[in-house]
């Protein structure tokens, strides 16, 4: 089973990723928190092209030149599961 994070409290927990109206999103559920939603991509057809591309950094570097990671606006990088 795959993890993620919770937004709030970043606890390891389950997610699972879900077309939409056409669009890739990202559900999560937190014992705590609940449920969280992250839109991935506003096209689910290239957001699963773009996870058989994956194959060599420099081929993925291909297709798309940057990718960012936004966790949260509160990151301090104190946590024990980032540096």
């Amino acid at each position: 089973m795959n993890h993620s994070l919770c937004s709030i409290c970043y606890s390891p927990i389950p997610y699972e990723i879900i077309e939409y109206n056409g669009q890739a999103w990202l559900h999560k559920y937190c014992n705590i928190h609940g449920q969280q939603k992250i839109l991935l991509d506003t096209d689910y057809n290239f957001y699963k092209h773009t996870l058989n591309i994956r194959d060599t950094q420099s081929k993925w570097l291909e297709y798309i030149s940057s990718t960012a990671l936004d966790v949260t606006d509160r990151c301090n990088v104190q946590c024990p599961h980032c540096y």
